[in-house]
């Protein structure tokens, strides 16, 4: 059970949320992660990543994000973040001042790709931690270690 160091779950929704959390209880060794959710909620995020303290890796796909903004901050203790979800919006990014131990960022957010990237880039201009390129569909943001 502690050797389990890298965990896929194809599809969590908020009914699932506290079997989740008691997986993450036994579980805390966990380097690396991937969950497909069908909405983007931060409280639940937030208490996976309390509770999964030597996650490196997290691979987020959502179906529906609905938020307005998006703050990397709460990502900081990990080193990669791989986040995926469709929108109908441009998103308001939030790159954090000092990343801690983030160090990458890859983003696909569907068809608004070029606004978003526009949005992130116009984020990372406040803080000069982070370059941000787009490949592809992909906006991939890279901290700058002074």
């Amino acid at each position: 059970i502690h050797s389990l160091n890298s965990f896929y779950i194809s599809s969590v929704g908020p009914g699932e949320y506290s079997r989740l959390f008691q997986f993450a209880d036994s579980f805390t060794n966990l380097i690396k992660m991937s969950i497909k959710t069908m909405y983007y909620d931060i409280e639940f995020i937030t208490t996976l990543l309390e509770k999964l303290s030597k996650l490196k890796v997290l691979s987020l796909k959502t179906e529906k994000f609905s938020k307005k903004e998006l703050d990397f901050a709460i990502y900081s203790q990990i080193e990669a973040l791989k986040i995926e979800f469709r929108t109908i919006r441009t998103v308001i990014y939030k790159l954090p001042h000092s990343s801690f131990n983030l160090s990458s960022i890859s983003i696909l957010t569907g068809k608004q790709y070029i606004d978003n990237y526009n949005s992130i880039c116009e984020a990372s201009k406040s803080s000069n931690n982070w370059r941000v390129k787009l490949l592809g569909k992909r906006i991939s943001c890279y901290s700058i270690n002074e």
